[in-house]
């Protein structure tokens, strides 16, 4: 058996089975404006794919470890080892590394703790495009002495900025402060650099790359308890606006849950990883044709998974919660079947009626 058939059923035993869901070969979100399936593109090879990592929570080498998170390094040191072996993904052209890189802290702590993924960054195989989440910045969106452990590791210019690949606009921005009270500068920042980066690439197929999701993927009542924070989707509602604005916007990737899903009443389709650190530990591979990107959940090998590290369930609040598309505490974690395969039109949206 080659590799990519061994790679492909490890795939296909990440998703199987949710409490008796089938396995769904492609769903069409809202957003889509046709019925293309994850399946289209196999009369022809993609044009690309990429990888989205998130939520890894990697912690400084020697001192603070948060048991919330065990084996987190763990982790993070497999993917960093991993990427390019044929026996676990696909040749990919880059990754996103859609924020919570690190476990925040202090701000000392936090230095440490990017001391550490900057030994870990060089041996990525492939290049990568950062986004800032809260863990980063330890929520102080647009400080600059809070940021500065990111820019020295990233680079100035990225927090706000694009690029395009192959014909698709990827736009990636700096949400981590939402609903935190910042100044009113940091908001019309934040504002004023993505409506400038969606209006330079409106003739182009657009994602939208950010940590902090914009749409919930949960029963908003309930996602608000089992997450406990007040972050659960960003708060700002001009941004939700600005991008709907944009029918080049064909999708938002972002992180920060620690679950997986996608948001079902969105008027862009909205895709959420649960990332290294929390179980399920699922990253996120996306497939890129002329016509429809392919996204699949792709949880790590058994032998890194750690139950006990999610975040929503009796571990941490007692019970283990649920909702109304979500009737079983493994469906609300990983996301039901059509979450975690699933396709999306590359072409521009349908406006709303």
């Amino acid at each position: 058996m080659d590799a990519l058939r061994v790679l492909s059923r490890r795939r296909f035993l990440g998703t199987l089975s949710l409490g008796g869901a089938a396995i769904a070969s492609g769903v069409r979100l809202t957003g889509e404006s046709d019925g293309s399936t994850a399946s289209s593109g196999t009369e022809e090879e993609p044009l690309f794919r990429f990888l989205q990592i998130n939520d890894v929570h990697l912690q400084q080498e020697h001192g603070f470890t948060s048991p919330t998170y065990r084996d987190a390094n763990r982790r993070a040191r497999w993917l960093v080892e991993h990427l390019a072996d044929p026996e676990f993904f696909p040749p990919l052209d880059f990754v996103l590394l859609n924020g919570d890189m690190i476990h925040q802290g202090t701000l000392e702590s936090n230095r440490e703790a990017f001391a550490h993924l900057r030994k870990l960054l060089p041996a990525l195989p492939v290049p990568f495009y950062p986004a800032v989440g809260n863990h980063e910045v330890s929520q102080h969106e647009g400080d600059p002495l809070w940021e500065e452990p990111y820019v020295q590791t990233y680079g100035e210019g990225r927090q706000f900025y694009s690029f395009v690949h192959k014909g698709v606009a990827f736009v990636v921005f700096n949400n981590a402060g939402t609903g935190e009270g910042l100044k009113e500068s940091v908001y019309r920042i934040r504002h004023e650099r993505l409506q400038a980066m969606l209006r330079e690439h409106a003739d182009v197929p657009t994602v939208a790359v950010c940590h902090i999701p914009v749409y919930p993927v949960r029963q908003e009542e309930i996602l608000a308890r089992s997450f406990g924070f007040h972050s659960w989707r960003t708060r700002e509602p001009e941004i939700a606006e600005l991008l709907e604005e944009h029918p080049s916007v064909i999708a938002i990737l972002s992180g920060h849950l620690h679950l997986t899903g996608t948001a079902r009443q969105a008027a862009i389709p909205q895709v959420v990883f649960s990332g290294t650190a929390s179980y399920p530990h699922d990253v996120g591979l996306y497939t890129v044709w002329q016509s429809v990107i392919r996204i699949e959940a792709i949880r790590l090998p058994s032998d890194l998974l750690v139950p006990e590290t999610n975040i929503h369930g009796a571990t941490r609040h007692g019970v283990d919660y649920v909702d109304r598309e979500h009737p079983t505490y493994t469906q609300y974690l990983m996301g039901n079947s059509d979450e975690r395969l699933i396709s999306i039109r590359r072409g521009r949206r349908k406006p709303e009626p």
